[in-house]
């Protein structure tokens, strides 16, 4: 059986973008989702460019969505609360991580390559 390999630097930046870009994904998908379901409209499909293409659009979201998602105010508003949201909670995470990482305990000293123990 091969040996576990320690994960390096680069992986876990690699791995941080990819999870943090999902996230940002995500969370901009669920606003235009949120708003469309507050203004009565239907979610819109999902769409790997409409999230991005909406800041192109700011006066009118709707351009990028292809579909109605509500008055633009409450678009961009509804994104700045979801957005806050999950940063603080990605903060959080990051921080209570790094607290655990510190003392050795938790879910992060489960993870952690000793070189010793292979």
């Amino acid at each position: 059986m091969p040996r576990a390999q320690p994960h390096t630097s680069s992986d876990n930046m690699v791995a941080g973008v990819v999870v943090s870009a999902g996230a940002l994904w995500s969370m901009l998908w669920a606003s235009a989702a949120l708003t469309s379901r507050l203004s009565g409209q239907p979610a819109p499909p999902a769409s790997l460019s409409s999230p991005i293409e909406a800041f192109a659009h700011a006066g009118n979201p709707a351009i990028a969505w292809g579909q109605a998602v509500g008055p633009a105010p409450l678009y961009w508003a509804v994104t700045v609360a979801i957005l806050t949201l999950g940063l603080s909670a990605g903060v959080g995470v990051w921080l209570w991580t790094a607290r655990q990482a510190r003392r050795g305990e938790g879910i992060v000293r489960a993870h952690v390559w000793h070189p010793a123990t292979q």
